[in-house]
């Protein structure tokens, strides 16, 4: 069975894989959005490696080392694997790749990675 594939990433919509040939009898597969009408480029790649590409998303979560803190202050989404919380300050992230949210709550385990509040949509 084929990997399923996952909902358009620009709107949310509903995807399906299209194929077809060129002039030269070549198996030709795009993926093809079929509510905002986005499409990935027709190419002769096999349909699970279309399928595969469409599937991959880049991660907005970072992960926590003492290169990628973030600053204090910032507001940031903070999760252990399992839950995500909401920080509007952080209280505290040190060199050793360490964040403290403070004593109003605590994760059973540490926080292993965080991201930035994304702007509203206008």
């Amino acid at each position: 069975m084929s990997e399923e594939l996952k909902p358009c990433p620009f709107c949310g919509g509903e995807a399906e894989l299209c194929q077809g040939y060129d002039e030269d009898g070549t198996e030709l597969c795009s993926i093809h959005c079929g509510t905002c009408g986005m499409e990935t480029i027709r190419d002769d790649r096999k349909p699970a490696e279309a399928i595969t590409a469409w599937n991959t998303r880049p991660s907005p979560w970072i992960s926590v080392t003492p290169e990628t803190m973030p600053e204090r202050k910032q507001s940031v989404f903070v999760t252990n694997g399992k839950t995500v919380k909401e920080v509007r300050e952080l209280f505290a992230s040190d060199d050793d790749g360490v964040i403290t949210v403070g004593a109003s709550w605590e994760f059973d385990e540490a926080i292993t990675h965080w991201m930035p509040i994304p702007e509203l949509p206008t």
